[in-house]
């Protein structure tokens, strides 16, 4: 799953820094640092005419009754009845450094930060609806990889930079069976106590 996830706020990658500049000269700025479910993120996604991808501000959970709806299971999403429309029409991609995860083993519960091997900045894979005329997105999931299923049996699905242009392309007709094919695997984790301790 995938319940916080972590946008700096100094030093941001370039990638990201082009993004944040462009969504910020319209409206508020997109939270920064670690970013929590009803909060305002950064989003990539098509603008209303379809034409091309733009950056946007969105807010992160769907509403359903009295419960928010942060995640999304990659896997069954387009047998939903919530979701499948969104699949086909309404993808988005959500930039990040890394995200969060809580190591249960450990008493108390170790927080844990986790980000893909090599690389500064990737793309959560998304799907966004409107409610309330506010755009609100929710992260896909997937099994976890092998190299942190340790540690959660869920984790975000991650996509490069490079995959934007495929993942929001108007003509991709499988998007479950895209993300099997392109998802980031190889991930890096630390356990938060350690990195301040080291930092300090």
């Amino acid at each position: 799953m995938c319940g916080r996830f972590f946008v700096p706020e100094d030093h941001l990658p370039p990638e990201i820094e082009a993004l944040f500049r462009e969504v910020s000269k319209n409206s508020e700025k997109p939270a920064l640092g670690e970013v929590r479910p009803g909060q305002k993120a950064l989003v990539l996604a098509r603008n209303r005419s379809r034409s091309e991808c733009r950056p946007f501000l969105m807010k992160w959970g769907f509403r359903a009754g009295s419960r928010m709806i942060i995640n999304a299971r990659s896997e069954s999403a387009m047998e939903k009845e919530m979701f499948q429309d969104l699949m086909l029409e309404r993808r988005c991609l959500i930039p990040f450094t890394s995200y969060f995860e809580w190591d249960h083993r450990i008493k108390p519960h170790a927080k844990m930060r986790i980000w893909p091997e090599n690389l500064n900045a990737a793309m959560l894979a998304g799907i966004y609806r409107m409610e309330n005329g506010e755009s609100c997105f929710t992260v896909l999931t997937r099994s976890a990889s092998d190299s942190i299923s340790h540690l959660h049996d869920r984790m975000p699905v991650i996509l490069p930079f490079e995959a934007r242009n495929d993942w929001l392309a108007l003509s991709l007709e499988d998007p479950a069976g895209y993300l099997q094919k392109h998802w980031l695997s190889d991930m890096s984790y630390v356990s938060m106590e350690r990195q301040i301790s080291f930092l300090s």
